[in-house]
Formats: C-alpha cells, structure tokens, sequence
C-alpha cells in the first residue's frame, strides 16, 4: 500500500492506494469429543465444521474486503493538540482503518456462521434446500480442462 499525507490546519489527509489487498482466512476447530478415526470425514460434526470452514474461505469475502478498502480512498484525522504528524501516526491511522473494514467482513462471516448453526442444529440437520446457505456450501463441479489431444494430419 503507499499513501500521502496532507495537511489542512489541524485535519491530517491520507490518500490511500491499496496495490494487493489478501484476506487469508485461518481456521481452528475444536472438538470436546474426536469423532472415531475410521468415520471421521463422514461424521456429521465433521462435515459442519468443515461447512464453517468453507463459509469464511469463500472467495467473496476477498473481494468484499478488497472492495471496502478501495472505496474508502481517503482518510481524514482531526489532530488533538500536541499530535505530531509523523510515519507512526499515519502507520496507526491507516491500520486501524484496515482493522476496521476487516472486523466488518468477520462480523458478516459470524453472521453467516450463526446462520448455519441455526438451520443445522449445529451439524445436527442437513441443510435445508431452502437456506440461503445452500448455494454457497453447494459442492461445485471440479473446473474443467481442455483435454482434447492436438492432432496433426488431416481429418
């Protein structure tokens, strides 16, 4: 990211220009009991919390963090007296404006999360055909490749 720094009286301006914006989900599950090694990736639990995973993974929330960030491009700081404007007051600025629009996206994520919690019985019901969630958990098909061999010669 790069930014510049203006100053009008006692405003500080940050223009902002974000060149690569990641949202690199981490996951931690934790079972109070571990389903039986031989039924594990078939067990209901299992595959709830896998569905967890999938919610937050899925790529939209890139794009919707991506999209917050760049819309917002520029950043506007009413300086208390005895503020300097140095590197470190725009480095906290500018993170705890990241910091924000990431705590939005992870708000929406627990939102979806409660959701699939609610509508499962948490893992304990298939997901209903109806849910919101269904076209986001959906398997997709495997991407396709051109498998067609090249041939040389006429046909």
């Amino acid at each position: 990211s790069r930014w510049t720094v203006g100053r009008q009286g006692r405003q500080v301006i940050i223009k902002l220009q974000f060149a690569h914006i990641t949202w690199v989900p981490k996951h931690r599950v934790w079972f109070r009991r571990l389903p039986a090694t031989e039924h594990f990736w078939t067990d209901k639990l299992v595959l709830h919390e896998l569905d967890h995973v999938r919610i937050s993974s899925a790529p939209h929330w890139q794009a919707n963090f991506a999209k917050a960030l760049r819309d917002q491009r520029v950043l506007v700081h009413w300086l208390d007296p005895g503020d300097a404007v140095n590197q470190g007051l725009v480095d906290r600025l500018v993170e705890q404006h990241v910091q924000k629009e990431f705590s939005r996206t992870s708000e929406l994520i627990s939102i979806r999360y409660k959701e699939l919690d609610r509508v499962t019985s948490h893992g304990l019901h298939p997901l209903p055909e109806d849910s919101s969630l269904s076209e986001l958990l959906r398997p997709r098909a495997p991407a396709r490749t051109n498998s067609r061999s090249s041939r040389s010669g006429s046909e």
